[in-house]
C-alpha cells in the first residue's frame, strides 16, 4: 500500500466518524452545512495563504473558466447535495446514509460517459448493478432503525430520495470538477468550491433572515464540542487526504478506497453507540464497494 492508498481509506474512515458526529447534533440540516461550509471555507483559506506564502507563490493560478466550472460545482455539490446529505443522515443514521452515498460514483461514471466521453465497459454496468443492489439491502433491513439518530426523523422513503438527490448532485459537482481541474490546483479548485458555495449559501440565509438564528443555533457548547471536530476531521482533513489519494494512486483506486466509509462506520457504530450489525448490512455494504470497485476498472 503507498502513500495515496493509504490517503484514501484515512480519508474514508475520517468521513465515516464525522458522519457520526453530526448524527448526533440538534441542528437543521440546512444549519448544519451552511456552518459547514463558511467554517471550512476559513480555514482552507488560512490553509492555502500559509502554504503558497511558505513557496513564494501566488495566492490563486487558476484560470477564470476554470473558476465559473468549480462555483457551479460548489453550489450544486455542496449547497444542494450536502443539504440533501445531512437531511438523509438526519433521518436514516450514518450506515445507511453512507451506502446510499456509494451511488455517487455510479452517477458521475454515467455522467462522465455522457458529457466527457469517459469510457464504460461490460463490467462497468456489473459494478452498477452490485452497487444499487448492495444499497437495496441495506436501506431494506428493518434491524438497521436502531441506526436513526431520533432528531430529525423521517420516513425511510425520504430520506433514501435525499441521499440519492445528494449523490446525483455530488455526481454533477463531480464532472464539473474533473472538467475544471484541468487548468486549476486541486487545493485552489477545492476552495473555490467552497467559497462560491459559501457566497451562495448566505445569500440565501440573508434572503430569508435566518442569520442569527442559524448562529444561535450552532454557536451552543454542546453543538460546538460535536461540530468543530466534524468539520475539521471530515471537511478538511478528509477532503485534504482524498486529494493526496488523487494525486499519488490511480483516480480507480483513490475512487474506490474513498467509497468504503460505510465498512468504517460498521465498527464505529457498535464502539460509539452500540448498535451491532446485522449479517444483511454487512454483506450489502461489502457488495456495494465492490461494486464502486469494479466501476472505476
Amino acid at each position: 500500500m503507498g502513500t495515496g492508498e493509504a490517503a484514501a481509506l484515512t480519508a474514508a474512515a475520517l468521513w465515516a466518524f464525522s458522519s457520526l458526529l453530526y448524527t448526533r447534533i440538534n441542528v437543521s440540516a440546512w444549519g448544519l452545512n451552511f456552518s459547514k461550509i463558511v467554517i471550512a471555507s476559513a480555514i482552507l483559506f488560512l490553509q492555502i495563504a500559509t502554504v503558497n506564502s511558505l513557496q513564494g507563490a501566488k495566492l490563486f493560478n487558476g484560470s477564470t473558466e476554470a473558476w465559473v466550472w468549480l462555483a457551479l460545482s460548489g453550489a450544486i455539490g455542496l449547497v444542494l447535495g450536502d443539504t440533501w446529505f445531512f437531511r438523509s443522515l438526519q433521518i436514516l443514521g450514518a450506515r445507511r446514509c453512507l451506502i446510499v452515498q456509494t451511488t455517487a460514483p455510479v452517477f458521475t461514471a454515467i455522467l462522465g460517459w455522457i458529457f466527457l466521453g469517459e469510457v464504460l465497459v461490460w463490467f462497468s454496468g456489473l459494478g452498477i448493478l452490485l452497487t444499487v443492489g448492495g444499497v437495496a439491502v441495506v436501506v431494506s433491513d428493518k434491524a438497521a432503525r436502531g441506526d436513526e439518530p431520533g432528531l430529525f426523523p423521517g420516513s425511510i422513503a425520504a430520506g433514501v430520495a435525499m441521499g440519492i438527490a445528494a449523490a446525483i448532485c455530488q455526481a454533477i459537482g463531480a464532472v464539473m470538477s474533473r472538467h475544471a481541474m484541468k487548468n486549476c490546483d486541486a487545493l485552489e479548485g477545492t476552495f473555490v468550491r467552497l467559497f462560491a458555495a459559501m457566497v451562495l449559501a448566505l445569500v440565501i440565509v440573508v434572503w430569508n433572515r435566518q442569520l442569527q438564528s442559524t448562529a444561535r443555533q450552532v454557536c451552543r457548547p454542546e453543538v460546538l464540542k460535536r461540530f468543530v471536530p466534524a468539520i475539521m476531521l471530515g471537511t478538511w482533513l478528509g477532503v485534504w487526504c482524498s486529494q493526496i489519494a488523487f494525486k499519488e494512486t490511480t483516480a480507480a483506486a483513490a475512487q474506490t478506497l474513498l467509497s468504503t466509509s460505510p465498512l468504517f462506520a460498521i465498527p464505529m457504530v457498535w464502539m460509539m453507540y452500540g448498535h451491532r450489525m446485522t449479517s444483511r448490512v454487512l454483506v450489502g455494504s461489502i457488495v456495494a464497494v465492490a461494486g464502486v470497485f469494479l466501476l472505476f476498472q
